[in-house]
Order: C-alpha cells, then sequence, then structure tokens
C-alpha cells in the first residue's frame, strides 16, 4: 500500500506537494539526512566551543597525564599555544553553530581535528573514543558541503 501523505516544501517562489516517499528537496537530500547533518553541526560547534573555552576559562579541571603526553601538554601551555588552538576551535565552534561559513569552520577545525586524533592515538589513548566522534561528525558535516571543497580536490591539468 503506497503511502500518499504530502508535504509542503518550498520551491522556488511558492511551495508544491510532493509525495511523502519521493520528499527531497533541491540540493537532493531527504530529510533525514539533513536533520543528520544538523545535529552532527550543532554537536561539533558545541564541543569545539565548550573544550576550546576551556583553556581560557579553566572550568573544566585537568590533571597532566605521564610521560610524552604530558610533556607534551606542558609544552602548549608554557609556550601559550593553547590559546591559539583555543581560539581556532571557538571561532570554528561558533561559525558552525550559527550555520554561517560552514566551510570555513571545516577547514579551520580540520587541523585541530587532525591534531588531536594524532595526540590520542600515539601518546594518551584513554581520549580516542571522544575524538574519534568528532571526527565522524566532522566527515558528516564535510559530505554536506563537498561542493564547496570541489576545487580542491581537481587534478591539476598536465
Amino acid at each position: 500500500m503506497e503511502n500518499n501523505r504530502s508535504f509542503d516544501i518550498e520551491c522556488g517562489a511558492g511551495a508544491c506537494s510532493v509525495p511523502a516517499p519521493s520528499c527531497i528537496d533541491l540540493l537532493g537530500e531527504e530529510p533525514k539526512m539533513k536533520i543528520l547533518v544538523l545535529i552532527a553541526r550543532i554537536l561539533l560547534g558545541l564541543i569545539f566551543v565548550v573544550f576550546g573555552l576551556n583553556p581560557f576559562l579553566k572550568y573544566i579541571p585537568m590533571q597532566m597525564p605521564p610521560g610524552t603526553a604530558g610533556q607534551f601538554l606542558t609544552v602548549l601551555f608554557v609556550s601559550h599555544f593553547v590559546y591559539v588552538v583555543g581560539a581556532a576551535q571557538v571561532i570554528g565552534g561558533v561559525l558552525l553553530l550559527v550555520n554561517r561559513y560552514v566551510p570555513l569552520a571545516l577547514t579551520i577545525l580540520g587541523p585541530v581535528i587532525v591534531s588531536i586524533l594524532a595526540y590520542h592515538l600515539l601518546m594518551d589513548p584513554k581520549g580516542l573514543p571522544l575524538a574519534i566522534i568528532v571526527t565522524v561528525l566532522w566527515f558528516i558535516v564535510f559530505f554536506r558541503y563537498k561542493q564547496n571543497f570541489s576545487g580542491i580536490f581537481a587534478a591539476r591539468p598536465a
């Protein structure tokens, strides 16, 4: 039995009715995918705003991990580089939350995520699950905006 319910979708100047099974917007996205991207973008933005503000406001207590991980973090704090990384996280997170310049936010946060993954893979594996979740969220949002990055992945003519 076919579902004949209709949804109003804004198309250009007015609204049109489309049967529910073929409900795809002008960008070719299904509503479930749009919701997934929205949730991923907001979660990613919140994570980076919360953790990015921590070097400035120090509301999440931290203990230095032992060994190389602790030495690495000590260098970041002593050199004040942690403020640069925190600022990048806050800027990228806010851009994601306000849904403006999302490709720029993804570009800013990409290297930060690579650094976080490398840190947890090589020095402090107990934070790896959150790093992997953040990476998955980043890729979900990235695939929605992949057309904005098409020039980066184009081969140069010979």
